[in-house]
């Protein structure tokens, strides 16, 4: 009895192989296994260019967003430099008053005919 269960056991795993061996159909020929390499090469480059496609835009993405960022910072640098330019015209113009104060005051306490500086 137990030698009839391994010869079914057996007997029937056999059948699932080669049912499973007929389902898919392999190239019989060498013309046939070079066109399924082929086949292969092509769906595998194909995959390929598309990968590199995909990451072109991805570059492309990436490099719009950079220019993006520079842009605005140079905008931001263009203002810090402006308000600087400001800043330091404000400096000036009150240093300049400031000395000639200075100079008037001076030819004040020394009673100089001309006040003027």
């Amino acid at each position: 009895m137990n030698k009839i269960k391994q010869l079914t056991t057996a007997l029937i795993a056999l059948t699932a192989v080669f049912a499973l061996s007929a389902c898919e159909e392999k190239p019989k020929t060498p013309g046939e296994k070079v066109d399924e390499m082929i086949k292969k090469v092509d769906q595998a480059a194909e995959k390929a260019g598309d990968k590199v496609d995909e990451m072109v835009e991805e570059a492309g993405k990436v490099a719009e967003e950079a220019s993006e960022k520079i842009d605005d910072m140079v905008d931001e640098a263009g203002k810090a430099a402006e308000k600087a330019g400001k800043k330091i015209n404000q400096v000036a113009t009150d240093t300049s008053k400031a000395i000639k104060e200075a100079c008037e005051n001076v030819k004040k306490g020394v009673n100089a005919k001309d006040n003027d500086c």
